[in-house]
């Protein structure tokens, strides 16, 4: 299956890392430098928020901006739903079905994958268009909520995750038809 997208924009560029996975052969392509955001649980100091933000290209389907939250805690969230909210515009992501459970250690950790579809990539986008040019860094208000509820912030730096962008629309990913990832990961947009 032929998809649209323009592979020279990431090839022999020094700010992505391209690589296969292992297991599966999916395409990965992250940007080098890690500082594209953080999350700061800071009204809980046992728990923590890492990410990831890159490019997946797998097999029968088009190339996706993949949002990888990990959670690391003392309790089990068991999250159902995590919640963005960049100024006015909430965003609800269902990772109950692309969760993944682990210990370690005393702590137990939680990853989520959030696939941004030409609907959810929006999520990104209202960070890039309603920070200041003036700020480095935006924070973003989330939630997970499961069997408990964890507040925080998202940080993300706005010069990074503007180039991201800007690279994935140029390379032409957003003109596939992403049908397939709206039934398999939905997401939940509500202004409030």
């Amino acid at each position: 299956m032929a998809f649209n997208f323009d592979f020279s924009v990431f090839e022999n560029n020094p700010q992505y890392l391209i690589e296969a996975s292992q297991t599966d052969g999916t395409l990965i392509i992250s940007p080098t430098d890690d500082r594209g955001f953080f999350v700061d649980l800071s009204e809980n100091d046992e728990s923590s928020l890492f990410g990831t933000l890159d490019i997946r290209i797998l097999k029968d389907m088009p190339p996706v901006l993949v949002l990888t939250l990990e959670y690391r805690g003392l309790d089990w969230v068991n999250t159902d739903y995590v919640i963005a909210t960049p100024r006015k515009t909430r965003y609800t992501f269902e990772v109950t079905h692309n969760r993944e459970k682990q210990t370690c250690a005393s702590y137990v950790l939680e990853r989520y994958t959030i696939f941004l579809t030409t609907q959810s990539i929006r999520f990104l986008n209202d960070i890039v268009n309603i920070s200041d040019p003036r700020e480095i860094n935006l924070d973003v208000s989330f939630r997970l909520t499961g069997n408990q509820i964890i507040d925080g912030n998202l940080t993300f730096c706005i010069k990074d995750l503007k180039n991201l962008l800007d690279d994935y629309t140029a390379s032409g990913a957003l003109n596939n038809d992403f049908l397939s990832f709206y039934e398999k990961y939905p997401c939940k947009i509500r202004v409030n």
